[in-house]
């Protein structure tokens, strides 16, 4: 009977340890699924705030990306905005709007305006004397224009060498050097000065002074030329035919070079109609080069009467 009691004692014993066993267990589960809950909304929580902060950042970045591409889209230098600021410049420092280039002598001395272009050499030169950087580098105060003058007379006076340069390493040298020896350390650097204005304004003087002083030899004729088409061959032919010339040229800014080659082109065919053409140079590779360079220059002003030009000239050396 003792023993009976004993083994009942056991039994309940065993039964109510694994009741407690088992509310345990299911506590530690039902806290565990409780805590991955939490956990689970924390982490919900946190990517959610995430998310947001990601979306809300995206969202100023696009707009700051569209704020830069409409910024970049206005600032943009395209050949038509070039081509709009150099005429408004023009405007301003000639005192008209850009005009088509004549496109032969005879066409340009028939134009009533020839005496105009005078007062837009004129207008250039007061220009230029109104820029302080060029006013500093005046030589002795005496004005652009004077100082032009005296630099046309001192190149014409010593043109650089084309046949023989390269005979020898001092020709050569002496050849590179030549404006550098002719012109001095002060007006090469007011020569620098210059280059350095405004891409439309120095594009139309360059025009307005071939008009004037190559096609129609100043208002007047020939005889008031302050250079003449002698002294413009030569220097034509420096640009085109000379190792010196062509490494000067190369380290020019690309508009420069190809216009001073243009108008070297120009200078040479005016050379062949009066028969000046003493060292034989033949014009025909030129004009393809210089067609090709020109249709280049998106943001030449004058670019198309600049192929307009070369086009005729290809047809009258037959390279059609």
């Amino acid at each position: 009977m003792q023993e009976h009691q004993f083994a009942s004692a056991g039994v309940g014993k065993y039964i109510a340890g694994l009741i407690i066993l088992v509310v345990i267990v299911a506590a530690g589960y039902f806290g565990y699924i409780k805590v991955m809950d939490w956990h689970q909304k924390q982490v919900e929580t946190a990517v959610k705030q995430k998310t947001d902060r990601l979306t809300e950042k995206t969202s100023e970045l696009e707009k700051t990306v569209g704020q830069l591409k409409q910024q970049m889209a206005e600032e943009t230098d395209t050949p038509e905005k070039r081509r709009a600021a150099s005429a408004k410049q023009i405007e301003k420092v000639f005192g008209g709007p850009p005009e088509k280039p004549a496109v032969n002598t005879m066409e340009a001395r028939q134009r009533p305006d020839c005496y105009r272009l005078e007062k837009k050499i004129d207008a250039f030169f007061e220009y230029l004397d109104r820029k302080e950087a060029i006013k500093a580098d005046a030589v002795e105060g005496k004005g652009a224009r004077r100082v032009f003058e005296e630099m046309v007379s001192a190149l014409s006076a010593h043109p650089p060498m084309i046949i023989g340069e390269t005979k020898d390493i001092v020709s050569l040298m002496h050849n590179q050097a030549h404006f550098f020896r002719i012109l001095k350390k002060e007006r090469i650097r007011l020569v620098k000065q210059i280059l350095n204005v405004e891409a439309g304004v120095l594009e139309h003087a360059m025009g307005n002074f071939y008009d004037y002083y190559v096609k129609l030899g100043g208002c007047g004729g020939q005889d008031e030329a302050i250079v003449s088409l002698e002294t413009l061959y030569e220097y034509a032919s420096f640009f085109l035919d000379t190792l010196s010339g062509k490494s000067y040229l190369l380290r020019r800014e690309s508009n420069i070079r190809c216009l001073t080659r243009y108008y070297s082109v120009l200078v040479l065919d005016q050379a062949n109609k009066a028969t000046l053409n003493r060292y034989g140079i033949d014009i025909r590779p030129h004009i393809e080069l210089v067609l090709d360079d020109v249709r280049s220059q998106n943001s030449l002003i004058y670019q198309n009467s600049y192929i307009e030009r070369l086009e005729d000239l290809e047809k009258k050396y037959n390279l059609n």
